[in-house]
């Protein structure tokens, strides 16, 4: 991803970049849940003013339903969220891992 006129930190935008691809990373590798993933993504969209990403869209709105089910305490549903999850976020992670792993290396 071409780096935004915004930033001002060059050596910040590298590390979230890292970060956007450390966790995808884990997703596609299975090592950490969906939702796991989502909750760090959504203050990685913060981060990177990535709100109009329809990717960080799709964990903000995972990570959403996740603390919802939270809330209820129902470690059962979070599972059962987690697989109901995994192929769209799987692809999401795919297209986010891509789009910041240039910067992310340089």
């Amino acid at each position: 991803m071409k780096r935004p006129d915004w930033v001002s930190k060059e050596s910040l935008w590298k590390k979230h970049c890292r970060r956007v691809v450390a966790r995808t990373s884990e997703l596609l590798a299975g090592t950490v849940a969906p939702f796991v993933c989502a909750q760090e993504m959504v203050k990685l969209e913060f981060w990177l003013r990535a709100e109009d990403d329809p990717n960080f869209q799709l964990f903000r709105q995972l990570a959403e339903e996740g603390e919802a089910l939270l809330a209820g305490n129902t470690e059962t549903d979070l599972s059962e969220l987690n697989r109901a999850w995994q192929e769209r976020a799987a692809t999401a992670a795919s297209s986010l891992h891509e789009q910041y792993l240039d910067d992310a290396e340089s």
